[in-house]
């Protein structure tokens, strides 16, 4: 039946290059994609961040995108000042409703904007890119994000990446078909690798519902040495390539890339 669906959805609508503004907006995958993450898991992202972007209390910070803010207000309670950058209004104004509740707020700013264009008002110390947010856009647009985020970078200052759709780790591990669940709510995903394009497609069902109740998105895929190369044409040298937090040397088969890279 799974099969069946994708097949009729497939004809009835393509996905939109911009699906990420409507998955944010709407607010439906929340449960499973845009709430807080395991304060432990904050907690070792942003050691790593602190270590491995080379940073001291006082530090400015990007965080792009930065979505509800989660790493940007774990790193203000720790003395960083953060810019965070996201396409979306309704995490930005999450995100400054949690600042004011556990008083980061004047370590943080939120600004709504576009990674593939940043504001060039300021020149960071450091910046990040979490959540397997890189791959969002094909390879033009990824490539104006990697120049835009290069600009604002301070020379010496280091990017950290974290992608879990990279070609080493997205097609060995890849599920055409995953079941999530989120209480009594359900998630079908039904994945599409278009070889040619070297992009994914995922269609995206809730509760069961009828055809209609359906949503999708894309993520294109990059080698990590594709990744490479883009990141030291736009002015970066690639310091280390990790599979984990623990800073284990990254390999084929992987679960995630976290990449850091010094501006030039």
């Amino acid at each position: 039946m799974g099969t069946r669906f994708v097949t009729r959805y497939m004809k009835v609508k393509s996905a939109s290059t911009e699906w990420f503004i409507d998955f944010a907006e709407a607010g439906e995958f929340d449960p499973w994609y845009a709430e807080p993450t395991d304060e432990d898991v904050v907690k070792q992202e942003v050691d790593f961040l602190i270590e491995h972007l080379k940073v001291k209390p006082n530090a400015l910070l990007l965080d792009v995108p930065c979505g509800k803010g989660q790493h940007a207000r774990a790193l203000a309670s720790r003395g960083y000042k953060v810019t965070g950058i996201d396409i979306s209004a309704r995490y930005l104004d999450e995100a400054k409703a949690r600042c004011l509740k556990d008083e980061s707020g004047a370590m943080v700013q939120f600004i709504q904007g576009d990674m593939r264009s940043l504001p060039r008002n300021c020149l960071y110390d450091g910046g990040y890119c979490l959540g397997d947010s890189f791959g969002y856009f094909g390879f033009d647009e990824s490539e104006a994000f990697l120049e835009a985020i290069s600009a604002v970078l301070k020379p010496d200052s280091r990017l950290i990446i974290d992608s879990a759709s990279v070609a080493e780790v997205l097609i060995p591990n890849l599920k055409k078909f995953e079941l999530k669940r989120s209480g009594e709510r359900t998630i079908e995903i039904f994945r599409q690798y278009h070889a040619q394009s070297s992009c994914v497609e995922s269609t995206y069902r809730l509760d069961g519902g009828r055809e209609g109740d359906y949503k999708k998105s894309l993520q294109w895929v990059f080698s990590t040495g594709e990744l490479t190369r883009m990141l030291g044409q736009k002015g970066f040298n690639v310091e280390a390539a990790y599979k984990s937090l623990d800073g284990e040397d990254f390999e084929f088969g992987a679960t995630r890339l976290i990449i850091v890279a010094r501006k030039v």
